[in-house]
């Protein structure tokens, strides 16, 4: 009787299942639960040693296009080229890989541009990927280009990246055709990015439904381009710009809360301290609070 459930039932039932292994067990059952179990198991693929990345490798691409966040950064030490182009699909209307949401690369620094690149190509940028991490990753021109043809994405960390082709860490790069496409993104984290400059500041003055921004330790933006982006980012109202040249005094941060009123918070550094300036939200007043 219970195979007769309809599968949204069935759904619910099997969530309650916090052990992946106990959902594995329920997909032998029968072809109804295995294509439910499958969904679940593979929705959030745990990804955390080596074994169960050669397992991933292993798996079918029926199975691998359930996924919604795939995260590989706990097993960063471990993905290589071959192991990244060999989960790309030989047929390009394979559904592996489209509909995922969420993909995390932090820190899989043995990636070459290539290898990221075809995988991008093989996921569905233009209407399912929302959230894209290439924290400590070498890019490239053409990742960023592609990045650009997606209206999708929402979130977007190249936090401590180089963007091939660069002459060295501070080779200037404006971020132009992604920050014209993408006007769609809300959160962007460019820390430690040394090619951050005025000239890519500017550019993304165009996302105006930026929400979150993260600048730290990019020395090399002006604090005349913190107030210009301030002023055009309408929809601003978190930025961080811990350690960036000028932006250290609690005088220059109510400045910059007076000129964008929707800003809920800064964070900066005075005096080595990690500071976060918080507008009140009653009275409009602001309050100086250290957080860490």
């Amino acid at each position: 009787m219970a195979t007769m459930l309809p599968i949204e039932i069935l759904q619910i039932i099997f969530q309650q299942f916090k052990r992946q292994a106990d959902v594995s067990v329920l997909s032998q059952v029968c072809r109804q639960w295995h294509v439910v179990a499958t969904s679940l198991l593979y929705r959030c693929p745990t990804l955390e040693s080596e074994t169960q990345i050669k397992l991933f490798c292993q798996s079918s691409e029926g199975a691998r296009a359930y996924i919604q966040q795939l995260d590989f950064s706990a097993v960063s030490s471990w993905l290589t080229d071959e192991i990244l182009l060999c989960l790309i699909p030989e047929d390009e209307n394979s559904r592996a890989h489209k509909s995922i949401r969420s993909l995390g690369l932090a820190n899989c620094n043995r990636l070459s541009c290539q290898s990221i690149f075809a995988f991008l190509k093989s996921c569905s940028l233009d209407y399912v990927l929302q959230e894209a991490v290439f924290a400590n990753c070498l890019l490239s021109d053409q990742i960023i280009s592609l990045l650009s043809q997606s209206r999708s994405v929402r979130k977007l960390n190249i936090c401590n990246t180089m963007i091939q082709p660069c002459v060295n860490m501070e080779t200037s790069h404006c971020l132009g055709p992604f920050a014209k496409a993408c006007e769609n993104l809300e959160e962007l984290d460019m820390s430690f990015c040394a090619w951050v400059d005025q000239h890519t500041m500017d550019t993304i003055c165009r996302l105006r439904h930026l929400r979150k921004l993260s600048i730290r330790w990019c020395h090399r933006v002006p604090i005349q381009s913190i107030f210009h982006i301030v002023q055009h980012l309408s929809s601003l109202q978190s930025l961080d710009v811990r350690h960036v040249n000028g932006a250290n005094h609690p005088d220059i941060i109510r400045f910059v809360l007076y000129l964008r009123p929707s800003l809920g918070e800064v964070h900066f550094t005075q005096e080595k301290k990690i500071m976060t300036c918080a507008r009140r939200l009653a009275g409009g007043d602001v309050e100086m609070a250290v957080s860490g």
